[in-house]
């Protein structure tokens, strides 16, 4: 009974988790949009490249600290996020057995290296085109054709 509870309020958390996500996801995709409709889109770009860059330290920082240790992080995590003791078993549970401490160690390995990828990719592409890099790329490759076609021109005259 203890771990169908301790379960339940796992999913419960799971399911603010997501909500909060897309909430998120969506106020930030509105505000983008609003920005760059009033021609305020290097804000938008110089935003996601600043919390990109805070996400990848935040990160770094909380998995050095769970690296060194990862007993200590998994109980402060625990006694954060729920309210009651259901998730305190004994060593020879079968929850525990199911779900190992290595099972935590490499799902928050994954999680982070995730998390990690995906915000050095945010902030690249962010700081590429709120430093104009990627429409000067185009604009050379363009300047670079319209030449070779000016020289071909000239090479059939």
């Amino acid at each position: 009974m203890q771990a169908v509870s301790h379960l339940k309020d796992v999913k419960d958390l799971l399911q603010v988790s997501n909500g909060l996500f897309y909430f998120s996801f969506i106020a930030v995709i509105c505000l983008g949009i609003f920005l760059v409709a009033k021609k305020r889109s290097k804000i938008v770009f110089k935003s996601l490249f600043i919390s990109s860059i805070v996400t990848i330290i935040f990160v770094v920082m909380l998995g050095l600290g769970a690296a060194t240790a990862f007993d200590s992080f998994f109980l402060k995590f625990h006694q954060l996020l729920f309210t009651n003791t259901l998730w305190l078993f004994p060593p020879d549970d079968n929850l525990i057995r199911l779900f190992p401490q290595q099972f935590f160690v490499e799902f928050a390995n994954r999680l982070a290296l995730n998390i990690l990828i995906t915000s050095i990719i945010i902030a690249s592409v962010a700081f590429s085109i709120s430093h104009s890099v990627i429409p000067n790329l185009f604009r050379d490759l363009q300047l670079k054709m319209l030449k070779r076609v000016q020289h071909d021109k000239k090479g059939m005259t």
